[in-house]
Order: structure tokens, then C-alpha cells, then sequence
């Protein structure tokens, strides 16, 4: 869930704290009881720090992140001018799935390069017979079903590696466009948290007839002000099915976090990484209150991950002892109320104008 505090409070306390004293420690704020945040705001808050849905098992690649290698090697074949080879790195993105949310990262050690900006030459589509070269000048680029090979160029040593999500569907990119071409009105909610208005969180609904499809994406800053805990950019991604009756709109969503890195520094220097998602389900009565303000009712719950490296398990001074650590809550948290607000606007959709 991504509100303010929620965002910033909650995985403070759990990285000094630990995660089940931050559940406690979230128990115990109080709040005003009429200020819910938005559906997105709420997704995200609890995410951080903990965990889990009661859904049926789904495919198990979805929302996974996986990592390719490629590096620059010696020769092996003796008796020939040629010193470096490449060794580049192959994978497959099935049938029904996409790729998105790529992280790139290259070393050199014996030139002293790095560099985390993918080239026109990075990606090549074996399927398609091509460079990937639109991945250079587009920051959120996907690749579709296909075979792909991922290679390196540099000095023997030299060493690569691309990271990227699985997702079901087709990029949402693709899908808001087909949504917003079908739809008799669009509705777009903007949320903040009353301590820092200066975050905004974005929901978007298309509206056709009675029916209402609603859609997140948005890219959350990883980073709190810790020197001892980093994390990568997380990918906010819901999905939400309803009707609207009059100005009050009800339905379900389903809102994900993730997967994203997070390396955490010990006070003696060490450091070692965990990979980290969250997921919610909720019921939600959204009002769109004359003059552009909101109302928010939910009720659901949601679940954390935290998958730790081997190297975490392997000191002890790191103090953890569960390879996989998962933490469920409800939504709204017991006890615990957002200081959150909100407005709503229409836009034009299919060229209509709102």
C-alpha cells in the first residue's frame, strides 16, 4: 500500500524494528476514523511491511523476477589470434505473458567501465531476427512472447546482467488504450497523504454503461532516507472490476507491489539482499463527492513476501533465520486510521470530451 506514512512509516519500523514488532507498532496508531485512503494509497501501505491472500493457487510465474548473465570470456580454442569470446545469455518469454520493469547492469574490470543503460545491441530478438534497439531510447519498453539472446561486449571479464518481471496479458500500456478507446467516460483519482501532499498516487477508471474497469501503474520511489537499506523502484501494478450507480462506484481490486531488490548494509559493513512483493485484495465503495473530492469504504486483506539471499541465512550477525518470510494483514489495519485525502476528476475518452 503506498500511502505517505504507510509508504515511509511502515518499512522504516520494519527495518529497525523487524517485521513483526512493526505489525505491532502499526497497530498502535490511531487515526481519524473518516479519513480512508485511496485504493492505491491502501495497496501499497501495508505492503511493505507484511502478508497474505486467500486466493487459489495461480501461476506461478507470474509477477516473478528472473535475472540473465551474460559475460566476455577468453578463448578456449588454443592456437588462434582471437583472446575474448562472448558468452551471451539466452531466455524465453512464454506464450501469454510479457516482460517488463528491466534493470541492466555491466562491469568491466579490467577497463574499469560500468554502466546501467541498456544499447541498441543488448537485447536481440532470436525470433525476429533483430536488435531490440528500441530498448536504448525507451525507459519503459516490454518485450513480448519470443525467444531472446542478451549479450555483453568489453575485455575478458567483462560481466552483464538484465533483470525483468514476468506479467500476464498484454503491457498495460497496450490494454489502458484499448480501454480508453471503449469507454463512455474516464475517471481519474489523484490520493495524498496530509504529511506529504507531495506524493501523489494515481487510479484510473474507464466506465462503460454500468460497468467499471479500473487500472494502476505507477513506479513508487525505492529508496528511504536510510544509508543501511536500499531497494530498487517498486512497480505498483491493480486491477479492479465494478458498476457504478449514480457517483458511487463498487467493485474489487487486486493490486500488486513487485518483485523488487532490496540490499540492507549491517552496521559492521557486511551487506546482503532479499527480493521483496506484496499483494492486496479489497472490496471498495469509492463516492465522487460534488466539488471533486472522494470517500473511500474498504474492506480485504493482503500479503507480504520477503525472499532472503543464502548469504543472509549464512552470517549469523544477520540475524536471519527463515529463508522465505511472509506476514498477512487486513485492510482496513485494526485500530489504525490514514490521514489521507483525494479528488477526483473526468476526462475526455474517445474523443469525447468530458
Amino acid at each position: 500500500m503506498k500511502c505517505l506514512w504507510g509508504f515511509r512509516y511502515v518499512r522504516s519500523v520494519s527495518q529497525f524494528l523487524g517485521p513483526y514488532q512493526a505489525g505491532r507498532a502499526l497497530r498502535g496508531i490511531s487515526l481519524r476514523p473518516n479519513t480512508l485512503p485511496s485504493l492505491v494509497a491502501l495497496a501499497a501501505v501495508m505492503g511493505m511491511a507484511a502478508i497474505t491472500t486467500a486466493e487459489p493457487a495461480r501461476d506461478t510465474r507470474e509477477g516473478r523476477r528472473y535475472t540473465v548473465e551474460a559475460r566476455v570470456e577468453y578463448a578456449k580454442n588454443s592456437g588462434t589470434n582471437i583472446q575474448a569470446q562472448l558468452s551471451p545469455g539466452d531466455f524465453t518469454i512464454p506464450e501469454g505473458f510479457y516482460a517488463s520493469d528491466f534493470r541492466y547492469s555491466f562491469g568491466d574490470v579490467k577497463t574499469g567501465k560500468e554502466s546501467n543503460r541498456i544499447g541498441p545491441r543488448t537485447i536481440y530478438s532470436v525470433t525476429e531476427k533483430r536488435f531490440v534497439s528500441e530498448a536504448r531510447s525507451t525507459p519503459d519498453f516490454t518485450l513480448k512472447p519470443g525467444k531472446y539472446r542478451f549479450s555483453v561486449g568489453g575485455m575478458p571479464g567483462a560481466v552483464g546482467t538484465l533483470s525483468y518481471t514476468l506479467r500476464r496479458g498484454v503491457p498495460s500500456g497496450q490494454e489502458d488504450d484499448q480501454l480508453a478507446e471503449k469507454a463512455d467516460r474516464i475517471i481519474e483519482v489523484t490520493t495524498w497523504s496530509t504529511t506529504k501532499p507531495e506524493e501523489k498516487y494515481t487510479e484510473v477508471y474507464y466506465i462503460k454503461g454500468k460497468k467499471v474497469v479500473g487500472r494502476i501503474n505507477q513506479e513508487l520511489k525505492g529508496t528511504p532516507d536510510n544509508p543501511h537499506h536500499h531497494s530498487e523502484p517498486i512497480q505498483l501494478r491493480g486491477e479492479f472490476v465494478g458498476v457504478i450507480e449514480e457517483n458511487v462506484i463498487r467493485g474489487h481490486w487486486k493490486v500488486t507491489g513487485g518483485p523488487y531488490r532490496v540490499t540492507i548494509t549491517h552496521v559492521d559493513g557486511r551487506s546482503y539482499g532479499r527480493t521483496d512483493s506484496f499483494q492486496s485484495n479489497y472490496d471498495a465503495e469509492l463516492t465522487l463527492q460534488p466539488g471533486g473530492s472522494i470517500k473511500l469504504v474498504v474492506n480485504g486483506n493482503g500479503e507480504t513476501v520477503w525472499e532472503y539471499d543464502d548469504v543472509a541465512l549464512q552470517v549469523k550477525e544477520f540475524n536471519v533465520t527463515e529463508k522465505t518470510f511472509r506476514h498477512s494483514w487486513s485492510i482496513p489495519p485494526e485500530g489504525v486510521e490514514w490521514g489521507m485525502e483525494g479528488t477526483w476528476k473526468e476526462t475526455s475518452s474517445a474523443g469525447k470530451q468530458p
